[in-house]
This record gives C-alpha cells, structure tokens and sequence, in this order.
C-alpha cells in the first residue's frame, strides 16, 4: 500500500502460510475488524474494506496478524498510510503565450501536485516534475511566422488524483515591425502637395508601424536636416509616432528623412525589435526648406517710354532675390501696401495686375531717375519669410534705364520773325524750352509736329506746313 492512497475503500493484500486466519484491524478514529481466511492452497491474502466512512481524507492506521492452524498469532504489523481523495487544481501557465521563439520554455504553476503532463501542438511532455508548485518544460518543432497552436496541461498528486484539463492557445510570432508608412502636415494639415516653409515652422511627422510596438530606449531620427529623438515613454503599444521638426535657421533643400532607428529598437508585442530602416522619404519633394528672407533686386517699369507727364500712371514690378516676379504665386503682399519712391511720393499695391501703381501729381519736382527707399506693409516669399523693410533705394528702371519724368508742362515755343513771303517756300524757325521734345503746328486744318534739334531749335518751311 501507498503512503498517500486516493482512494477511501483500499485493498489491502499480502503473503501469509497456508491455511492462516488474516485479521487486520482499524485502531482509529473507531475499532473495527476484517478477518481473511485463507486457503489451504493459497499463501496470499486480500482484504478489501468495502466502505468508505471507515477511511475519510487523513491519516490512518491498521495493525495486521496471522493466526496459523495450530493457534499461534504472529506479531503485528502496522501500516500508517493517508487517504487523499482531493484531486488538485487545474495547473496555469505564467510564462507568455505570445513568443518570438519556435522552441518555447513553458512554464507555470501546479499547487499541490508532483507532476504535469503537458501537450502543445500534438507533442505530450509527460511526468514533468513540479517543485514548489512550480513547472517548467522546454518544447520544441513550431514554425516560423505568425502561427497559433494549441495547448493542454493537467497535474496529478502524489495520491494519483489528477486534475481538470488546462486548455489554451499559444502564438509564435517571429515577425519583426517595419515602418509600413511615414507622413506629414502642418498647422493640422496633411502636406499633400508642394510646400515651402521657413525657419522656426513646425511640421508635424507621423511614422506608421506595421504592427504595435513598445520602446526601450528612446527612437533616433536621422533626417539631412539633423537627428530627432522621440521619448521612449511616447512609444508603449502603439502603431503610430509622431515628432515635430522645427526648421533652423540655418536649413535649406528639401525636407528628407534617412534612417528611423539606431540601436536598440521599438519592439512588438512578441519581443521582435525592428531593424534600422535606412529607406529615404522625402515625401516627393514636398516639404521645401527656404529661411532666406527675399529681397528686390529689379524693379521694373511696366510702361512704353522713358519720359511721363502730370497724371500719368507708372505700374512698378518687383523683381525678388529669388529671381521670380511676384505676379506669379512665389511672393505675396498684403493688401495697401505701399512702396516709398525717392521723390516723396509712393506707389501703391494693386491686386489686379500684381503692381505697384504710381501716379505723377502735380507739384512733383521734376527727377531723372525713380528709386524705392522703403516700404509699408508686407512683402513675403512663398516660405512666409519677411522682406526687411529697407528696399535699399533699387532704382526703377525702363528697359534698363532710369525712369524720368516732367511734371511741369513745357514752355510756349518762341517763333522768329517771320520771312519775307517774296520767297517761294520761307522757313518759318524758333525755340523751345529745355524739356520740350516736340512742337505742334497748326495751318488751318493741318498739323505737323516737328522735334527740335540738340540745341531746341526747331524750323519747317512752308511748304511742309501745306503739306500738313
């Protein structure tokens, strides 16, 4: 018999003489007695108890003799033994269902048991030993990828009760993430198309990983404007990151990202750390750096000639250190703006044509040349960056020279004396002021305009009049 039985009737059996009277006594918690009578062919005896109230959960102890044919009774044997009919429980496992390994330790807890018998993809690994309540075996054959398995464990004491069925499933994950995708906006919005921001922006990235992950140690960003480092306590199960890049003072090109990741990677949930991702997003060329602020490096008249009069309008078209006008969507100005001209007065911004308007009123001095001295208002490149203020008097010029104009109206031209008419075609002569440049003649219904020479001298025969 066992020390520790599972059973409450047990059977108890043994070898004796032939033809011996077997009594086996129960001395607790009440007396009581079965007697065998064996055989006079037989030297083995069996006594089964038959009921259970007799022998409950616990210890007990039975004496046993043998009496022979002749009287005589043999000393006692005693028999201390535990009745155990108390299966123990379902064992559990403690060690993680979801692993990155195809030969898994599995390991787990069994109170009260000596061992465990544990199945995992059809394979049994009997008679584990238990120790402490604790087990632990180490299997082996699953597959690489992505793959679900299943699994069984029961315990047994050392009675022999065994325990319920444990069922489970266990995952094998050998997949490692990657970045599935990478994007960006600013201001809350998605940049989808071709972009320019200047220094101190913020743009907002978001990295996409092909599954959940949990960081380390903190997330390196290479990008060719510098190294950005995102906090490890940003990155715990989740499949999307972001990180701001400020732009510096000093950047410029395009906005590219080089590699995510340097040593000690985001991880999934199985454990499998993502490589270095050394793939170039340079978000087709959307993101275009530009911390220069612009500056005028033409100014151009938009008119037929040189020369203007009183009330003539002089549209000025600026030309920035970009080398791209500002009619087109590469510079902007607010609305009113206004540019400061050397002679006191100022050209005003018209939105229709993307022009300055200067119109010359009466009282302006006359002035060979036009220059820009300052401005008011706003004038921005397509990055947001802010011309200064000082134009640095950029002279405004008319097919590549200055402009000039006469705000006071000419003299009357003078006429000499006029021939005597005995000649058949007289010249008829004289004078005009320094800023005429050409004087209209009248005969009758005829006019003919005549241009003074070097000296302003001007003259025309008669004749040429008629012919007028």
């Amino acid at each position: 018999l066992a020390d520790t039985i599972p059973t409450p009737t047990p059977l108890f059996s043994g070898s004796c003489e032939a033809s011996a009277l077997i009594r086996l006594n129960l001395a607790n918690p009440n007396p009581v007695d079965w007697t065998y009578q064996v055989p006079s062919n037989k030297t083995e005896w069996q006594i089964s108890t038959g009921h259970q109230a007799y022998f409950t959960d616990g210890s007990h102890t039975v004496n046993i003799t043998q009496t022979d044919l002749a009287g005589n009774v043999s000393e006692t044997r005693q028999i201390t033994f535990t009745v155990d009919t108390v299966a123990p429980a379902k064992p559990t496992i403690t060690s993680s269902l979801l692993v990155n390994t195809t030969s898994p330790t599995i390991t787990g807890i069994a109170v009260g048991a000596t061992k465990v018998n544990f199945t995992l993809n059809g394979i049994t690994y009997a008679d584990i030993p238990v120790s402490s309540n604790i087990w632990s075996v180490s299997t082996a054959g699953l597959a690489e990828g992505e793959n679900a398995y299943a699994l069984s464990a029961n315990s047994e004491d050392a009675a022999g009760n065994q325990s319920l069925t444990s069922t489970g499933t266990i995952t094998v994950d050998t997949v490692k993430p990657v970045v599935s995708g990478i994007s960006a906006s600013h201001n809350h919005i998605t940049i989808s198309a071709d972009s320019y921001y200047k220094a101190n922006d913020a743009i907002k990235c978001t990295i996409t990983f092909s599954e959940n992950v949990t960081a380390s140690d903190d997330l390196s960003i290479t990008t060719n404007m510098g190294t950005i480092t995102i906090n490890r306590n940003s990155i715990i199960n989740k499949k999307q990151v972001d990180f701001t890049y400020v732009v510096g003072e000093t950047d410029s090109g395009i906005f590219k990202i080089t590699q995510i990741g340097t040593s000690n990677n985001p991880a999934d949930a199985a454990g499998n750390k993502m490589d270095n991702n050394t793939t170039e997003y340079n978000f087709n060329n959307r993101i275009n750096i530009d911390t220069t602020k612009p500056t005028v490096s033409e100014a151009r008249a938009s008119v037929s000639m040189d020369y203007h009069k009183i009330g003539d309008t002089i549209p000025i078209e600026l030309w920035s250190s970009h080398m791209v006008n500002i009619v087109n969507n590469n510079i902007s100005v607010s609305d009113n703006c206004k540019l400061n001209l050397s002679n006191g007065s100022q050209a005003i911004f018209n939105s229709s044509d993307s022009k300055f308007h200067y119109v010359i009123r009466e009282g302006n001095n006359n002035f060979e040349t036009l220059t820009i001295d300052s401005y008011d208002g706003e004038i921005k490149d397509r990055a947001g960056n802010l011309m200064d203020s000082m134009i640095n008097k950029v002279v405004v010029t008319y097919s590549g020279y200055g402009i000039k104009a006469i705000a006071n109206k000419p003299s009357v031209p003078v006429i000499n004396a006029l021939p005597a008419l005995t000649n058949t075609d007289p010249i008829i002569s004289g004078s005009v002021g320094a800023s005429a440049v050409q004087v209209l003649l009248h005969n009758g219904s005829s006019n003919l305009s005549v241009t003074p020479d070097q000296y302003k001298n001007w003259s025309v025969t008669l004749s040429e009049i008629g012919r007028a």
